[in-house]
């Protein structure tokens, strides 16, 4: 399932995919594309907080653009990018999903939200974070 989260830096933001495919299998996880310590941290914490099944095996691709990614605020995207493919749901490329995943699968609030909504309308997507 594919979903968009968002990268900001500086005074500019930019929208970030995320494709998680699942499959029976050994359990294996495997990240690709942009990854980082802080994607490898909410990716934990994610999966930290799912019932996800022994033998399934998760890849999750992470495709990023110009801006790097810092900070743990893709969590909300790679929850929702994982619970969409372990349920074999649609795509869902019309909202843009930020918010961090705290070790108790809590979604937290995160900052630079007036860049973020502007990006997101910039390209005609919804945001949604913590409410």
């Amino acid at each position: 399932m594919k979903t968009l989260g968002i990268a900001i830096n500086n005074d500019k933001g930019e929208l970030i995919q995320i494709k998680t495919t699942t499959k029976q299998g050994l359990g294996v996880l495997t990240v690709t594309g942009a990854v980082s310590e802080d994607i490898l941290n909410s990716v934990k914490n994610v999966l930290q907080s799912l019932q996800v099944p022994r033998k399934l095996d998760i890849h999750i691709d992470i495709r990023a653009g110009r801006l790097p990614l810092c900070g743990p605020s893709l969590g909300y995207a790679i929850l929702k990018s994982i619970i969409g493919a372990i349920n074999n749901e649609s795509d869902d490329l019309n909202t843009v999903f930020t918010g961090i995943i705290n070790n108790s699968g809590n979604i937290e609030p995160v900052g630079g939200l007036t860049i973020k909504h502007e990006t997101a309308k910039k390209y005609n997507k919804v945001l949604q974070t913590k409410l």
